[in-house]
């Protein structure tokens, strides 16, 4: 098991969700809760304690592949194509390979929400029609599939395998002649838009006219973001990618520290959690929370030492395994309240003077000022 993300515990034992893969799966990632887990430096399960089991959802949404469904098909099928267009005694049965582990992607094609109804239908017919030819090719039966198909000669299988590829591609393409909607005030980040409209399949090697297909682009909406050049709007697949790219490098994971005689789950209900990442905007939540805890006690001593013992933690490699998302610098947000707002305050001096990659933001609530306790 990988850990993605610690939730609470302490001295070992920790309360979190993370992955496993499962090879039998192709790798298919599936996630997991564990409660008094014993966590490695590498954020490895090391099966000395704890309980650790799948997080169970009726949509699996909980399942992760390393790739989705239509980069799958479209990399195994211009393989495919390749393939065939350089074509030799003796590749036969890594086409039926090819084609067997395409063929093995209609059920994940098919529930894919990503994916509209016509997207899908596109998408399969690509990879029925593709299987058809080329295993009519290798049956090595000659004649033609059907009474009014193409032959199963070598040129006519390249001709499908093209027309295919072609097809998949055009699936979810950033230059299909489509535009995004007009914005209405109403959008949200991530919302999606997909449009259709035609775009020709050129044959390079044959001596055949262009195919008219059809082709469809997604637009995803993004909301802005502070310190971003990037101006709202809508945005291609691959721009939206750029963008995701270059916030979530400068995000902040958020840690939750309570105050005194009191701790993490009675400070910080669920809902209070929620609000405050929505609050902090969808990329911070995206960046996930954790909760560190220390002893609450109420006298500058104890602040001081659990100041101290918080900020070693989160330079140690299992502290930063919290901010994962958060490349370099080193960002976090902490919000905190009553005495716990002052323990923020000296566990940002302490990074901070660490070293220059550290950035502390914190949010403070009901923090009583104390003498001795500044953010300068």
């Amino acid at each position: 098991m990988i850990v993605t993300e610690v939730q609470g515990g302490s001295n070992g034992n920790w309360t979190g969700i993370g992955y496993t893969e499962i090879p039998y799966l192709k790798g298919q990632r599936i996630a997991v809760e564990f409660t008094g887990a014993s966590v490695n430096d590498c954020y490895e399960f090391t099966g000395q304690s704890g309980k650790i089991q799948s997080a169970y959802d009726p949509s699996w949404g909980g399942v992760t592949s390393i790739d989705n469904p239509l980069d799958q098909v479209r990399s195994l099928m211009q393989q495919l194509s390749d393939l065939l267009n350089n074509y030799k005694p003796g590749d036969k049965a890594k086409l039926q390979q090819l084609t067997t582990e395409i063929g093995g992607y209609v059920q994940a094609i098919n529930a894919d929400t990503t994916l509209t109804s016509d997207q899908r239908q596109q998408l399969v017919g690509a990879v029925n029609s593709t299987k058809e030819a080329v295993d009519c090719f290798v049956s090595a039966s000659g004649g033609r599939r059907s009474a009014d198909s193409p032959t199963c000669s070598l040129e006519d299988t390249q001709k499908s395998a093209t027309l295919g590829y072609s097809l998949a591609v055009n699936v979810d393409n950033s230059d299909c002649p489509c535009q995004a909607p007009k914005l209405t005030g109403a959008e949200k980040e991530g919302d999606q838009f997909t449009c259709q409209g035609e775009t020709n399949v050129t044959y390079s090697t044959f001596q055949i006219a262009p195919t008219k297909v059809n082709c469809f682009q997604t637009y995803t909406y993004f909301a802005g973001y502070t310190g971003s050049s990037y101006a709202k709007g809508w945005y291609t697949t691959f721009g939206y990618k750029q963008i995701a790219k270059f916030i979530e490098n400068k995000v902040a994971p958020v840690i939750f520290i309570h105050g005194t005689f009191s701790n993490s789950p009675d400070a910080f209900t669920t809902g209070f959690r929620e609000d405050v990442l929505k609050t902090l905007g969808p990329w911070t939540a995206k960046a996930g929370y954790s909760n560190v805890e220390w002893s609450g006690g109420n006298n500058s001593k104890t602040r001081e030492q659990s100041a101290t013992d918080l900020s070693n933690y989160l330079n140690s490699d299992l502290g930063k395994g919290l901010l994962v998302k958060s490349k370099s610098p080193l960002h976090v947000t902490l919000v905190t309240h009553s005495h716990g707002g002052n323990v923020a305050k000296l566990i940002k001096q302490k990074l901070e003077a660490t070293s220059a990659f550290w950035i502390v933001d914190l949010v403070n609530i009901e923090t009583p000022p104390e003498d001795g306790y500044s953010i300068a």
